[in-house]
């Protein structure tokens, strides 16, 4: 029998069978018929599962199974059928039934509601931090500006951190020369910020004043 399987001619003749045996309906019918009460046998259901299981535990059909679909996903025609796909099952009544309460059984398990909420604290945290190392100066301000749009609620100074009403100063517009002084001094304190972004009050913005005037008068 195995040499047989080794013969061209023979494995030809079998498959040509075989694809004709699938072109038959009732061939068809009955195979789908049988493929159908398998899947109602716990003990078949089981086996498959499992079979499944130590495929997905093997590394090489992992990766085997990663590179085919990355191979069909750079198939514009497979991506089209796919939305298609998609799109017919979104219309689909029974379709958006059975999603809306698989969607909702898994709001109401508490492991997945919970993970959900972390995943979203997190991002929250990635956005706040992205927004902060963008301009890390702006970000307590605009948080009450948003919060609080018809308050009046003053300026902190990123050098010294105290409240003040009235408006800050940019560290690089503090007009003095060489204007590069000014946000050379503040680099020296902040070695790992953009001080040049700094906003300063009015004391802050007169010492950096002072300072400056100094380093030129010694510099003479």
């Amino acid at each position: 029998m195995r040499q047989a399987r080794q013969d061209p001619r023979i494995r030809s003749r079998e498959a040509e069978r075989k694809r004709l045996a699938r072109q038959d309906p009732a061939l068809r019918a009955h195979e789908a018929e049988r493929k159908r009460q398998a899947r109602q046998d716990p003990t078949v259901r089981a086996l498959e599962a499992e079979l499944k299981r130590q495929a997905r535990q093997d590394p090489a059909l992992r990766a085997q199974e990663a590179e085919r679909k990355r191979q069909a996903r750079q198939n514009p025609a497979i991506r089209a059928l796919e939305a298609e796909l998609k799109r017919r099952s979104r219309q689909d009544p029974t379709f958006r039934a059975l999603e809306a309460a698989r969607k909702r059984q898994r709001r109401q398990d508490a492991a997945v509601r919970e993970g959900e909420s972390a995943y979203k604290r997190r991002k929250r945290c990635e956005q706040k931090l992205a927004k902060e190392q963008n301009d890390p100066y702006d970000s307590t301000d605009d948080e009450f500006d948003e919060q609080f749009p018809n308050e009046k609620h003053g300026f902190t100074c990123d050098a010294c951190d105290r409240w003040v009403e009235e408006d800050l100063t940019v560290a690089a517009n503090v007009k003095s020369e060489p204007m590069e002084d000014n946000v050379t001094i503040p680099q020296c304190a902040f070695p790992h910020t953009g001080v040049q972004n700094f906003r300063v009050c009015d004391s802050c913005k007169s010492s950096l004043d002072s300072t400056v005037r100094s380093i030129l008068k010694s510099s003479v």
